[in-house]
């Protein structure tokens, strides 16, 4: 029940473990590229008994905090300016998705890939999560595909994925042998979210395939600009000019974000 200030308090169930170390890279959309995430629960959601009957379930409805973004935690702003409109028109927060809201509450549509049994707990395996690492869950729900999907349902802004905006992706032969020495020396990515390097590289190429780049320097003709993002614990460099992006570096030093 809210309190006489009409506020409520929520108790996180759990925790997401991503690759995403940074919300810079991470889609805009859940879905967009087959991310795997964990999903770990504290006592005493965590025991299996909460579990059962959810191996029936191919989708969940993800509840979430933006713990990890300051800004969207104290935003007021009732016009924002989505990247889907080059960062240069505002429209009401309402219709957006943004995470810059009154309440810095997520929600996201993922696939359930498995519920891993330990004794009387339980974690579950996601795909298409777009949370950073340590993300507190406030509810899971089953989704629904009778009530869920609207044949009809449309929104004018957004009714198709960006793909015109789609960058193509090359990698330098010194990323590539960054790669290559990684693997050779057994390096351990993190959470076992992904089963090799391959999947790794994939993954991230898929990424920055969707462009991550601030709407404002996608839309500077000629500019080559370079970022820096930690993914999964490794630290990434890539080059962007136009549509074009180059991964110019992959290692496991210590690093300072050029973003």
């Amino acid at each position: 029940m809210p309190d006489e200030t009409g506020s409520v308090s929520f108790e996180f169930i759990g925790r997401i473990e991503s690759p995403f170390d940074e919300k810079f890279l991470i889609p805009r959309q859940p879905g967009l590229v087959p991310i795997r995430a964990k999903l770990i629960f504290y006592p005493p959601f965590n025991e299996a008994i909460a579990f059962d009957g959810l191996e029936s379930v191919s989708h969940l409805w993800l509840q979430f905090v933006f713990d990890g973004h300051k800004a969207a935690k104290t935003s007021n702003e009732l016009r924002v300016r989505p990247p889907r409109f080059g960062g240069n028109k505002k429209v009401g927060v309402f219709a957006t998705r943004s995470s810059f809201r009154p309440n810095p509450l997520g929600l996201s549509l993922v696939k359930l890939l498995s519920v891993e049994r330990k004794g009387n707990t339980a974690v579950l395996w996601l795909e298409g999560v777009d949370c950073l690492n340590g993300t507190q869950v406030i509810d899971i729900k089953p989704y629904l595909p009778y009530t869920d999907i609207d044949l009809e349902a449309m929104n004018v802004f957004a009714n198709e994925a960006p793909v015109e905006d789609a960058l193509i992706v090359s990698w330098s032969s010194e990323a590539i042998a960054d790669l290559e020495q990684l693997q050779a020396t057994g390096y351990f990515l993190r959470q076992d979210l992904f089963d090799c390097m391959t999947a790794y590289k994939s993954a991230l190429q898929a990424l920055i395939e969707l462009d991550p780049r601030p709407s404002y320097h996608a839309s500077q003709s000629g500019l080559s600009r370079e970022y820096g993002v930690s993914f999964s614990g490794l630290n990434i460099t890539f080059r962007c000019q136009d549509k074009q992006a180059c991964v110019t570096a992959c290692h496991d030093e210590s690093f300072v974000s050029k973003v």
